[in-house]
């Protein structure tokens, strides 16, 4: 591909590729930007997007729904409550950034719903299509719903990030729920395992949950969202393009957080463009994820694939041994030398010690289930 300087082309109109355009068009406003491919879905169907508010996301949190600094994991064992001033969490609808990206687009991008070959388009070409997943990975899914409660039953100052009191015998299983109100949250039924389930087992979890712990029988479903996020390393497809968002390794395989680091990946490429010093190829590109992020999360799969039942109290002890700014910044890839201390700390040593050692002898696999 040969170097124009004045225009860039990026494949695929999803989450990383409308917000390269947007960064990029906010950097240069002459810049010729050309999108390719259908529009993504999340920009017209609602889907919420979490992320603790860090200093590369400024627009993002202030287009968010709602933001919280108080949050809690919760097992049979104890609840945690984390606060982090300093990095609250926001829950940001995908239908409000896409717009948003595409309004401040339109003027200077061309947008096109076909998909031209890679080979033919000059350099910088941006991929950011869907990334090859090794065979029978572990995934994270879930169904959520957003409903109504004409009672007030939900802590509206604090969200539920992990409440593992729920059924766990089709995998590692816990609700997630974002009160953004006293009546109206959205709850999800989230599992960590290798297959998928009919929509009505997530739902019926869904439904025994509200009943248990909060006494809610009968409740109005204002929306449904679903997902599905391979928890393992991924292979990049093109040839010549320059991977980003999930494609470009984004997604985080322990957690499946993503939204954060594609913004910070996509901001840092709008800085390399201006500054001239574009990755001259694929290969030269800088890793979304920081070196020790990415072995301590295979190890902590590895662990979680191995033995599930440990799940619950491997996530309080994280919870436990972690500030709330701690955790926020350890769950956005930023942390410091003292936290993963803490962490590492924290953990059972004979099952990670183990774990450890497996996956170095096994080092080279990317299928999380192999390790």
């Amino acid at each position: 591909m040969k170097q124009t300087g004045a225009h860039i082309s990026i494949l695929g109109a999803g989450c990383a590729g409308l917000s390269l355009g947007y960064y990029a068009t906010q950097a240069d406003s002459t810049l010729d930007i050309s999108v390719f491919g259908k529009l993504s879905p999340a920009a017209t169907n609602s889907h919420i997007w979490g992320f603790w508010k860090t200093a590369w996301l400024d627009m993002p949190a202030s287009l968010a729904r709602k933001s919280w600094k108080h949050w809690q994991i919760i097992t049979d064992e104890g609840a945690i409550c984390q606060t982090s001033h300093r990095y609250p969490y926001h829950a940001l609808d995908s239908t409000d950034w896409l717009s948003y990206c595409l309004k401040n687009l339109s003027a200077s991008a061309e947008l096109s719903d076909t998909m031209p070959d890679e080979s033919e388009l000059d350099y910088p070409c941006f991929d950011s299509r869907t990334p090859e997943v090794p065979s029978r990975p572990m995934l994270q899914h879930f169904i959520g719903l957003e409903i109504f409660s004409e009672r007030p039953i939900f802590t509206p100052d604090t969200l539920i990030l992990m409440d593992f009191r729920c059924d766990q015998s089709h995998g590692i299983h816990f609700i997630y729920l974002l009160p953004f109100s006293e009546h109206q949250a959205l709850v999800e039924s989230t599992l960590f395992s290798p297959d998928l389930l009919e929509e009505q087992i997530y739902l019926g979890f869904i439904k025994d949950y509200l009943a248990q712990h909060f006494q809610l029988d009968a409740f109005t479903e204002i929306r449904r969202e679903r997902g599905i996020i391979p928890m393992c390393e991924t292979s990049a497809v093109g040839q010549n393009s320059l991977p980003i968002g999930a494609n470009g390794g984004c997604i985080r395989p322990s957690s499946g957080y993503g939204f954060s680091f594609i913004i910070r990946q996509v901001t840092g490429l709008v800085a390399d463009l201006k500054a001239g010093r574009l990755p001259a190829s694929r290969d030269a590109m800088r890793p979304p994820h920081r070196w020790i992020d990415r072995q301590l999360d295979r190890i902590f799969l590895a662990v979680l694939h191995r033995h599930p039942e440990l799940a619950p109290s491997l996530f309080l002890s994280m919870a436990r041994a972690l500030d709330g700014d701690e955790m926020a910044m350890f769950m956005s890839g930023f942390a410091r030398p003292v936290t993963y201390a803490r962490l590492i700390w924290a953990m059972p040593k004979l099952v990670f010690i183990k774990t450890a050692l497996r996956c170095y002898l096994m080092r080279g696999r990317t299928e999380f289930r192999e390790a």
